[in-house]
């Protein structure tokens, strides 16, 4: 880049439901408004998908909560994106979920997303919106800028969709019709998955799943999707 030169300004998408989170957000980018090129905000998935279709993004923005019946549907959308549009930073808030989510992406670590505390300051966000813009996608992933581990423990798709509806206290929707599951094979996936993860009772599972939000003191665990 000469000295004349000047970054690129960012297209940004935001998914959030309307709340708290979603608004801090939008007055943190409103800070940040010289450095964005474009601003869309949506609410669910499919206006999410239309959206990136027509125009793309630089950078997602993404909360989870909201999407408890289309859990899986966000997980296949989110790797499919990432696995074609490599130079868009996703950035997760870190809800119960988003642990889970990031073990699905296809792809190495330094290309997969970026979790955001559920303590973040508003002024560490501004930092890394203005980061983002100055380094460009690759040399931002690159930089280490939020925590990123390998992998160590390995589930498998049953094992991640039992979690993710167990976090949600959604198991029923498990063994409808339409889930898939018996309740027998439920609970050998629920079995299997907390053996991995070194817990014994549901309540230390959930306290798990939650990480920092339920339990200061805990790390999860590094996790990685099996071979299906």
């Amino acid at each position: 880049m000469s000295a004349t030169s000047f970054p690129s300004r960012l297209r940004v998408v935001v998914m959030m439901a309307p709340g708290l989170v979603r608004e801090g957000t939008l007055k943190v980018l409103a800070l940040t408004r010289q450095a964005i090129a474009s601003l869309i905000v949506v609410d669910d998935l499919l206006t999410l998908r239309q959206t990136l279709s027509q125009d793309g993004a630089d950078i997602i923005i993404t909360g989870l909560c909201g999407h408890r019946d289309k859990l899986r549907d966000f997980f296949l959308f989110y790797s499919h994106y990432l696995r074609f549009d490599l130079n868009t930073t996703w950035l997760l808030y870190s809800e119960p979920l988003t642990p889970l989510l990031t073990t699905l992406s296809p792809l190495r670590p330094s290309e997969g997303p970026l979790c955001l505390p559920h303590d973040l300051q508003p002024h560490q966000l501004h930092d890394l919106l203005l980061k983002r813009q100055a380094l460009g996608h690759p040399a931002f992933m690159a930089k280490g800028l939020l925590c990123r581990t390998p992998s160590e423990i390995a589930l498998s798709w049953p094992e991640l969709q039992v979690l993710s509806h167990f976090v949600c206290d959604a198991l029923e929707h498990l063994v409808t019709p339409t889930g898939g599951f018996t309740t027998k094979t439920l609970s050998a996936h629920k079995r299997s998955a907390m053996r991995k993860l070194g817990v014994h009772r549901d309540q230390e599972l959930h306290a798990l799943l939650y990480g920092s939000r339920l339990c200061p003191t805990r790390r999860l665990p590094d996790v990685a999707l099996g071979q299906r």
